[in-house]
């Protein structure tokens, strides 16, 4: 059975796919694997936080200077003209990153209205 997907309309699977696509880009594990334990080799420091706000981080990456980095995710869309939100877990996760010198970024992936699976 042939099933087609509209990323036009289902956020749930762009959401996804715009992660994964980021995940590749910037060279970052992403989150949405629930197995939080796979990243034993991480620094006490980072393991804590990242254990504490696991449900609210799309991906991070240690660069090679040894620090964290943070990647929230967007998905943006031709046709629907708004500004992406944030959810209030996300936020003040992000928020005391940044007060402990994590560094934060966010990727923005465009989809066209076309694009479906």
């Amino acid at each position: 059975m042939n099933r087609k997907y509209s990323l036009k309309t289902d956020y749930n699977r762009r959401g996804a796919v715009a992660e994964l696509l980021a995940s590749f880009h910037v060279k970052a594990f992403c989150t949405r694997s629930k197995y939080f334990s796979k990243y034993n080799w991480l620094t006490k420091k980072y393991s804590e936080f990242l254990k504490i706000h696991w449900n609210s981080i799309d991906l991070f990456r240690v660069n090679p200077n040894n620090e964290l980095e943070l990647f929230e995710v967007k998905t943006v869309t031709d046709s629907i003209k708004r500004i992406p939100d944030i959810t209030r877990k996300s936020y003040y996760c992000y928020k005391n990153a940044l007060a402990l010198g994590i560094k934060v970024f966010v990727i923005f992936v465009s989809f066209h209205d076309n694009w479906q699976i």
